[in-house]
């Protein structure tokens, strides 16, 4: 997906990842990223309904009441608010996530898995992140199924950030 904002210098952010097992789809909506500074911002948003266990019986209350409630919350949003290398080959995230209306701070563990110039354009920079974490679904207002569904709930998420050197 492409993006250009301001006098950022992005030209292209790239994102993959999964939630649970449910794939993150028309993810990545915006992106800022300079080189040798750890303010970056995203806004990462994946559909409420495209989560998925696999199992369909249990898709239908993951997305109902008391859980994801897709038809009134259709949308769960990550803004990326700082990126801080803590070594060549690990950084921290600092953002925030919207689920189910609540916004709460989360900070997360990073590996790097490219921080190089673009190989098809030197012109161009790229960062890449690895990007694992959890939530505890009850900070959202998701208290169904507890204690035997339990709360905390697991992601990952592939970050590429590309901008003119």
């Amino acid at each position: 997906m492409a993006h250009r904002s301001g006098n950022t210098g992005i030209r292209r952010c790239a994102l993959a990842g999964r939630t649970g097992r449910g794939p993150v789809s028309d993810a990545l909506r915006h992106c800022r990223f300079r080189r040798g500074s750890s303010r970056a911002g995203s806004a990462i948003t994946a559909r409420t309904g495209d989560a998925t266990t696999g199992i369909a019986i249990a898709d239908s209350l993951l997305r109902g009441p008391g859980y994801l409630e897709t038809a009134r919350y259709p949308s769960i949003t990550f803004r990326l608010d700082r990126l801080t290398p803590t070594s060549k080959q690990t950084a921290n995230v600092e953002g925030r996530i919207t689920l189910r209306g609540v916004t709460k701070p989360v900070s997360l563990d990073a590996r790097v898995i490219r921080y190089a110039p673009a190989k098809d354009n030197p012109k161009r920079f790229e960062a890449g992140f690895a990007i694992e974490g959890s939530i505890d679904r009850t900070e959202f207002g998701s208290t169904a199924g507890l204690p035997e569904i339990p709360a905390e709930l697991g992601f990952h998420v592939q970050l590429l950030l590309t901008s003119d050197i």
